[in-house]
């Protein structure tokens, strides 16, 4: 059954986190947040698990990123204000990788399970790039203007917002890249958005019509036998 609707799953924990982090605050309710960040990192690894070696590596950078995270939250060090922003890049961008190599594989009917991953992938995009962002703004300060600082309960919130209204080409126009560099990185995410959903929504119909003519050849081949 989990198999089944891994990707349903995945996009399911996925939605829940990007809806509850911007509201939580408290203490109390960041350890939530990190939790269900936790749980859906489990779930992005067990989604894309067609491996062993993709389990190691997704466990792997998960344990890196929980580290990563507890530490930054006690010690102010440099060294891992920039570690956990590299550690989520990386690990967002192998599952997308991963999620998005199993939906432009697949040559049977198009699921509900198949659109979820799709779906997925398509967020996970985004979060990727809002490590991105907060990568740049690490390394080259005041890379954007009109961004505050990452909150301390649930991490990176605006560089999350701005790489969704980004990736949306929705542009509030609320926070703007501050120098060449977040420039294009913020034009690069806009392109990759485009593409994705044009080429996404043309795999699927190829392979609904693909199934169709299968569908109709068998039933034809019924009738004449």
């Amino acid at each position: 059954m989990f198999r089944r609707y891994r990707h349903a799953q995945l996009l399911a924990t996925l939605s829940l986190l990007l809806l509850l982090n911007p509201f939580i605050s408290t203490v109390a309710a960041g350890v939530a947040v990190d939790l269900l960040l936790l749980v859906t990192l489990i779930s992005a690894v067990s989604a894309c698990a067609t491996r062993r070696h993709h389990v190691v590596i997704g466990l792997t950078l998960t344990a890196f990123m929980q580290g990563a995270a507890l530490y930054r939250g006690v010690a102010d060090i440099e060294l891992v204000r920039v570690a956990y922003p590299v550690l989520g890049m990386v690990f967002f961008a192998y599952i997308t990788a991963l999620i998005l190599s199993d939906v432009f594989r697949r040559t049977a009917a198009v699921s509900a399970d198949t659109i979820c991953g799709a779906l997925a992938a398509y967020l996970l995009i985004g979060v990727a790039w809002s490590f991105a962002y907060a990568l740049l703004d690490q390394l080259v300060p005041g890379s954007f203007e009109g961004l505050r600082a990452p909150t301390a309960g649930g991490g990176y919130d605006e560089y999350l917002g701005y790489s969704f209204v980004t990736l949306t080409t929705l542009g509030y126009g609320n926070v703007v890249p501050g120098n060449a560099k977040a420039d294009a990185l913020a034009s690069a995410e806009a392109i990759v958005g485009q593409v994705y959903l044009t080429v996404l929504v043309a795999r699927l119909v190829a392979l609904n019509l693909l199934y169709s003519r299968l569908e109709s050849g068998r039933e034809g081949d019924h009738k004449e036998a």
